[in-house]
């Protein structure tokens, strides 16, 4: 991922409240557990893998967030 790309992640998740953070979590979450597109299954084993580090790294950075405020 590259630094862009977090920095703007990093500016709208300090912009939004916690009880939305989670909810958008929760949604994402939800949006990532759908079926993928054919064009994605061949890789379907890296992206599970990268999926699974992204929300681990989301909900930690949820739960760190949220527990200073």
């Amino acid at each position: 991922m590259n630094n862009s790309m977090f920095e703007s992640w990093f500016a709208l998740y300090t912009s939004i409240s916690c009880s939305n953070l989670w909810v958008l979590s929760i949604v994402v979450l939800a949006a990532t557990s759908f079926p993928t597109p054919a064009l994605i299954e061949s890789n379907s084993d890296f992206i599970d893998e990268c999926v699974a580090s992204l929300t681990e790294v989301v909900f930690k950075f949820v739960v760190h967030t949220c527990s200073r405020r």
